[in-house]
């Protein structure tokens, strides 16, 4: 960290799943302008309703079987995925890390603007 003299934006790119990145985070952000950009597709938001599927961890290789239309699976893993996105703000507003999450369904272009629109209002 002793190289990042200059204060410049940074802009992150990530599912931001994995662990790990915490400290050198806050060590850039202490320095620059980040800006951490979460990329997602639909079914990681929300579980598609698709009867029996088979997940494979990609790190393990390990298969389980599940009911993606059973309501209980469904809402708990709601609530998983609500409690990691809320957990992820608040750890980006505590880094002073601007956030933003893209959707693959939706145009990135139009996320883009909303998202400097807004920045550039609360300066």
């Amino acid at each position: 960290h002793k190289m990042l003299k200059k204060r410049c934006i940074l802009f992150i790119i990530s599912d931001w799943i994995d662990s790990g990145y915490e400290h050198s985070l806050k060590i850039l952000a202490t320095k620059n302008d980040v800006i951490a950009i979460r990329v997602l597709d639909d079914s990681e938001l929300e579980l598609p309703r698709a009867g029996i599927l088979s997940l494979q961890d990609p790190e393990t290789g390990e298969e389980v079987w599940i009911n993606s239309s059973d309501s209980k699976l469904r809402k708990a893993y709601q609530e998983i995925v609500n409690k990691e996105q809320k957990d992820l703000e608040e750890f980006f507003r505590k880094c002073n890390c601007d956030y933003l999450l893209i959707r693959t369904s939706e145009s990135y272009i139009n996320s883009l603007r909303k998202f400097f629109t807004l920045r550039e209002r609360r300066r």
